[in-house]
Formats: structure tokens, C-alpha cells, sequence
């Protein structure tokens, strides 16, 4: 499924490049999946040409029928939810800021389509994911996709956007993003360099960040944090 993905998004965006930041993978790991096909299909599937890769008729041809039958095979997985036998419980691992501002709200809607599926939510990371795939009928997760044994789909691209209570902005005098450098930053202890790649992103070199005396590891907590003015978030 993995190599169908990535062929998929190849052929319709005709890039490596471009198909692995949809899926959040490297290109090389989509260059993998596609050489794993032609060497299953014993065909070629994209010319290579210029550091530019382009479908082959055989490529063509075997894209529309790839890109109709996951359609069909992602349409199939949402109807069979709803020949759930009563009572059937569905589990799904959430990170906790995701479960509480994007599923919850969301419930009423779901229990009204599907009446006889029971919903069991549990708070996961991604990382350990890799560790609790049996525990789970799906999970949501962020990550870039790495995990082998898992079917993966993703659902939305990440996006860094640095916030802080506005009494906090106006103690430090914070006008631009290079502002934070030097106020005091809360910190993910799951994911500790994403101030890094935020100041990457926008272009800013941050030398010697200075973190929070506070290290946290739910963005929950982050957030609420970032509310009683302890730091930027």
C-alpha cells in the first residue's frame, strides 16, 4: 500500500520531490517505493531525465487505475464502518491537543452517522506509535510517516506558529519574529527543536536559544503555559 501511495502522488504531481512533502517522507523513501513497483511490475514507470522524472505510458496507464482504486479502497474503509455489528468498539489513539480541539467537537456528528459504533479514545504520541500498533484501530498522530507496520495517511501538513499571551508581548517588546530571541521560550520535551526549525522557517538565526525553566510535555499544557505568561509557545 505504501508503494501505491507513493506512486500515486509521483504520477499526479509529477515530482519525487513534491510527492514526498505531501506525504511526509523523504525522497529517497519515495524513490524506494517506486523502483520496489517497477521491480514487482517488471516495467518502467518513470523516464528520468534532468533530475525530472516523467510517467511512461506504461506509468500512465498504470496511474489512473492506481489513483481509482485507492479512491475506492479509502471510499470502502469509511462504508464498512457502518456495517459495525452494535456495540462494536472502535479504538483510536489520539495526542491529547488534537483529541480535545479537533476530534471532540466533532463527536456529535460521527455518533449521529454511525449510531452503533462505540468510541474509545486514548492519548498516544508518535513515538510510541511504533511501540502500541495493536493497541489501536487507528491512530492520529504527528510524525512524518515512519512507521512500517502501519498503513499511513496523511491527513494535514504541520504548520509552526509562535504565540504568547499579549501582556507577555508587551513585557518583552515582541514586534517581529526575531523578537523571541533572548525572552524566555516553553519547550516540547517530545520535540524540542521545533523552535529551531520555527526560526529556520523564518529565515532567522537564532544562535543560543533560551529556554523556559519549564519543560513540558503535552501541548495542553504548552498552551496553557504560554496563557499564564511562563514563555512563548
Amino acid at each position: 500500500m505504501t508503494a501505491l501511495k507513493s506512486f500515486e502522488a509521483a504520477a499526479r504531481l509529477n515530482s519525487f520531490t513534491l510527492a514526498a512533502d505531501e506525504l511526509n517522507v523523504t525522497q529517497g523513501a519515495i524513490s524506494r517505493q517506486i523502483k520496489l513497483l517497477e521491480s514487482i511490475l517488471n516495467v518502467t514507470l518513470f523516464d528520468r531525465k534532468n533530475q525530472q522524472v516523467v510517467l511512461t505510458e506504461a506509468g500512465r496507464y498504470y496511474a489512473q487505475h492506481v489513483a481509482e482504486s485507492l479512491h475506492y479502497l479509502k471510499s470502502a474503509a469509511t462504508q464498512t464502518i457502518a456495517f459495525a455489528q452494535p456495540g462494536h468498539q472502535l479504538h483510536i489513539g489520539i495526542v491529547p491537543a488534537f483529541g480535545s480541539r479537533w476530534i471532540i467537537p466533532r463527536l456529535r456528528g460521527f455518533a449521529s452517522e454511525y449510531p452503533q459504533v462505540h468510541l474509545r479514545l486514548s492519548t498516544i504520541s508518535g513515538g510510541d506509535l511504533a511501540f502500541a500498533l495493536d493497541e489501536f484501530d487507528i491512530a492520529l498522530v504527528v510524525g512524518v510517516g515512519d512507521w512500517p507496520k502501519a498503513m499511513v495517511h496523511q491527513l494535514e501538513k504541520e504548520e509552526l506558529v509562535a504565540v504568547a499571551a499579549p501582556p507577555w508581548i508587551e513585557k518583552f517588546n515582541i514586534r517581529s519574529p526575531g523578537d523571541l530571541i533572548g525572552p524566555p521560550l516553553l519547550v516540547h520535551t517530545d520535540r524540542p527543536t521545533l523552535w529551531s526549525k520555527w526560526f529556520d522557517i523564518n529565515d532567522i538565526d537564532a544562535g543560543a536559544l533560551v529556554p523556559a525553566p519549564l519543560a513540558l510535555e503535552q501541548i495542553v499544557m504548552i498552551i496553557e503555559a504560554a496563557n499564564a505568561q511562563l514563555g512563548a509557545a
